[in-house]
C-alpha cells in the first residue's frame, strides 16, 4: 500500500493506521445485480470485489483523541448571586462603569444617565415586581461610587493600556476558558492593575471589616488567576483590587491581607 506524502497530515498518523491495516480489513464479495458498463478493470460477468471493515472493528485513533470533559465550575469563575435581581443590578452597574471609562457616559450628568432608565426597566421587569425600587438602588450605588476618592483614578483618569470588560482566554489547562476583566490599566510606575467590580452588600449585623475579609477571601483566587494570565503575557508587576460599588469601598488584595480604602 502506498504511503502518504511525508508533509501531509495523514503521514503523522500513518504508523498507527498501517500497524492495524491488515487485521482491520478483509475482502468480501458483493453482487449487487446492477448492470455496469464494461471497463478494463471490470466486466459484467465478474463479481465485484469490495473492501469492508468487519463489524467488530474499532477506530485505532480513538485512543489518541483526548475528549474534553464537560465544563466544570471552578473557584476562578464568578460565584452566583443570591438571586437574579442582584445579578442583573450588578450587570447594569458594570455596564455604566464601562461607559464612563470609555467616555460615553458622563459620571455626573444625571440627565444623560437617566436616559438609560428605560433600558434598565426592560431588563429588570422580568426579575421583580418592584422595578422602581430596583432602579432606585442602581441610582443609589451610582451616586455612592462616583463620590469615592478613587473613582476618578479608577475610571476616568488616562492610563496606559486601559481596558474595561476585557475578554481574556486561557488555554493553560488544555481547555478553553474565558474570563472578563472588569477594569485593567498600567499606572505611571509601570504596574498592571486588575480591578474587579462587586455590587455585594453587607449582611444584616455585619461590620465593614468582616465584610471586607469575607469578600477578599471569596474572590482572592479569582484575581490571582487573572494576574497569572497577564504575567504569562507581559513582564509587569501586578496589583489586584476589588471595588465595591454598594458601599463604596476600594480594597487592594495582597498575598496574605487586604487593605481597604472606603
Amino acid at each position: 500500500m502506498m504511503e502518504p506524502v511525508k508533509t501531509s497530515l495523514l503521514a503523522r498518523i500513518w504508523p498507527q493506521l498501517e500497524a492495524r491495516m491488515d487485521t482491520a480489513c478483509r475482502i468480501v464479495n458483493v453482487d449487487d445485480g446492477a448492470a455496469r458498463p464494461e471497463t478494463p478493470a471490470h466486466k459484467p460477468d465478474q463479481p465485484i470485489r469490495s473492501t469492508r471493515l468487519p463489524p467488530e472493528w474499532q477506530n485505532p485513533l480513538q485512543a489518541l483523541i483526548v475528549s474534553e470533559p464537560p465544563p466544570v465550575k471552578t473557584e476562578f469563575q464568578e460565584l452566583p448571586h443570591h438571586n437574579l435581581l442582584e445579578r442583573k443590578t450588578g450587570d447594569i452597574l458594570h455596564y455604566c462603569l464601562m461607559l464612563m471609562s470609555r467616555g460615553e457616559l458622563v459620571p455626573f450628568d444625571d440627565d444623560q444617565i437617566r436616559s438609560l432608565e428605560p433600558v434598565w426597566q426592560r431588563q429588570l421587569v422580568a426579575m421583580t415586581d418592584a422595578v422602581d425600587d430596583a432602579v432606585n438602588e442602581i441610582w443609589r450605588q451610582i451616586r455612592a461610587y462616583r463620590q469615592h476618592e478613587q473613582f476618578h483614578w479608577l475610571v476616568q483618569a488616562p492610563h496606559e493600556e486601559a481596558a474595561s470588560e476585557l475578554d481574556v482566554s486561557d488555554f493553560s489547562s488544555g481547555q478553553h476558558r474565558q474570563f472578563i476583566i472588569d477594569r485593567t490599566f498600567v499606572d505611571p510606575e509601570g504596574q498592571r492593575w486588575i480591578i474587579d467590580y462587586k455590587s455585594s452588600r453587607l449582611s444584616p449585623g455585619q461590620s465593614l471589616p468582616q465584610f471586607v475579609q469575607q469578600q477578599s477571601e471569596r474572590y482572592r483566587d479569582q484575581l490571582e488567576r487573572y494576574a497569572r494570565l497577564f504575567q504569562a503575557m507581559e513582564r509587569k508587576p501586578v496589583r489586584k483590587a476589588l471595588f465595591f460599588t454598594s458601599i463604596p469601598c476600594f480594597v487592594e488584595l495582597s498575598l496574605d491581607s487586604a487593605s481597604q480604602d472606603s
